[in-house]
């Protein structure tokens, strides 16, 4: 059984035919097809020239595979299309992805979650109408359906407005980096080559018709050239006189290992919080304990009133006299 590793010189595949493979992906000057761009497109498009018996292409990539545009996408792999051409392939990329791991061994991530979208007005739930005719003629599974069916089916969804949704139960997600590499192994054992770490620098045009490739490591001479670049494809297509109305977006990300600190910040704060809770608790509980006690007492006790005498005592003032001597 064959196995494909990843080095400097690019994609190997081992197996029986050992020194035919190496010589085949050694650096070579000529190409039936040439693609620069090792992202998703490119090895995608490497993959099925190879499955159609052209196994004279050649995929150069600077970096390594899906380290570019690859590497920032989500891996939503929807199946609602309006578009008759690009539902059919977005039909068969959700077919193909969920059996690329047996294929290959590389683990793809897929996750076959299908999917749900909301019409709130009548155009929109015509567009579904639409939609759903072309699921029926593609194959793919889609539905309209009630708003008490999508709550059904996802109960944190809010259906306020919505007069139907459109479930689409073959949607999901990948992987990219690991469903690039998943095809780049199916693309190699085809018989297809692919070389990392070898930066394309520029491509002329010769008198013959053929496209000069020049790249860091050598130039290659190919009948068909394909511009895979993502986000430097406006580049490429710069150096044949080719404008592609391609612009970049700067995003900033921050990707850390796991932290302790934060971890334990989790616990300590949590802790407190229950400790807190349970203060303030006992607090309301004695609080109101002795308040209905005193409300009790208060509420027990009579209210007191002077008491009169029943003898009838007369007071007379106190006389004093001064009595002398006689004498």
């Amino acid at each position: 059984m064959a196995g494909v590793t990843a080095g400097a010189g690019g994609y190997r595949v081992f197996g029986n035919n050992n020194t035919e493979q190496r010589k085949k992906n050694r650096m070579r000057s000529h190409s039936r097809v040439v693609i620069v761009g090792g992202g998703m497109m490119g090895v995608g498009l490497l993959y099925h020239l190879a499955l159609e018996g052209w196994d004279d292409c050649l995929l150069l990539e600077k970096a390594e595979l899906a380290s570019g545009s690859t590497w920032h996408a989500a891996g939503q792999c929807p199946s609602f299309i309006g578009d008759y051409s690009l539902a059919q392939l977005h039909h068969y990329s959700n077919t193909l992805y969920p059996k690329l791991e047996a294929m290959t061994g590389q683990a793809t991530g897929w996750h076959g979650c299908g999917g749900l979208r909301f019409a709130t007005t009548q155009e929109e739930l015509d567009w579904f109408r639409y939609v759903e005719g072309i699921s029926r003629n593609i194959g793919f599974r889609m539905q309209v359906i009630s708003p008490e069916e999508c709550r059904r089916i996802n109960p944190f969804v809010d259906v306020a407005g919505v007069i139907a949704g459109a479930w689409t139960l073959d949607d999901g997600h990948v992987d990219p980096s690991g469903c690039c590499k998943a095809m780049a192994i199916a693309a190699c054992r085809l018989g297809a080559t692919i070389t990392s770490g070898n930066r394309v620098t520029d491509i002329k045009l010769r008198p013959t018709g053929e496209w000069e490739v020049v790249t860091e490591r050598g130039n290659i001479v190919c009948e068909h050239v394909v511009n895979a670049g993502g986000c430097y494809a406006d580049r490429i297509g710069a150096w044949v006189g080719v404008h592609i109305p391609y612009v970049n977006l700067r995003h900033q990300y921050v990707v850390t290992e796991p932290i302790d600190f934060f971890f334990l910040l989790f616990f300590f704060i949590i802790f407190f919080s229950i400790f807190f809770f349970f203060c303030f608790l006992h607090f309301l509980c004695t609080f109101f304990f002795f308040f209905s006690v005193f409300l009790r007492r208060m509420m027990s006790s009579k209210p007191c009133t002077p008491r009169r005498s029943t003898r009838s005592s007369i007071v007379s003032p106190r006389i004093t006299t001064r009595c002398g001597r006689r004498g």
